[in-house]
């Protein structure tokens, strides 16, 4: 019942309900308009996949989910100076080795990736080169949406309020 006086005898006082209830309104507000920020980024970035300088190593790739994961895993390889055995891919592409094993075989017909050593795989030079020439249509994209801004100005009123 006491629970708004302090120690010294001085009576604190609770955030009014208003506030708690402004505070919830405002943070639905931005999180609607970080949603919203989100979805228009992410139809730009599926434009820049098929539309902007559409290669056909990027359209196959972009082509499917798992397509997009294992190039992304052969760009790490190749970063890393390794190789990824089949067996790993399927562990982490969550798909069959004949999945994988087509997209290898795809992908090595094309040269998009190479063999490393016994058995493991990395991207090519023509992928590395790809994704330095994507990271600048990438940077473009994000600068052209508010999607930074938005999640940004959300995560600071979360984390203040």
């Amino acid at each position: 019942m006491n629970n708004h006086i302090q120690l010294d005898n001085d009576w604190a006082t609770a955030p009014p309900a208003k506030t708690r209830a402004f505070d919830e309104v405002t943070r639905h507000r931005l999180a609607t308009s970080y949603i919203r920020a989100l979805c228009l980024y992410q139809v730009q970035v599926t434009q820049m996949h098929y539309l902007t300088n559409a290669t056909p190593q990027r359209k196959y790739f972009a082509a499917s989910p798992i397509r997009w994961a294992f190039v992304n895993l052969m760009t790490v390889a190749r970063i890393d100076n390794t190789g990824y055995t089949i067996s790993f891919l399927v562990s982490q592409l969550g798909c069959s080795r004949t999945q994988v094993n087509r997209i290898i075989d795809d992908s090595l017909e094309a040269g998009w990736i190479e063999l490393h050593s016994k058995g493991k795989y990395q991207a090519s030079q023509i992928i590395i080169d790809s994704n330095h020439e994507y990271l600048e249509t990438y940077l473009d994209t994000i600068k052209s949406s508010n999607v930074i801004q938005a999640g940004t100005l959300y995560r600071t009123f979360c984390e203040t309020f």
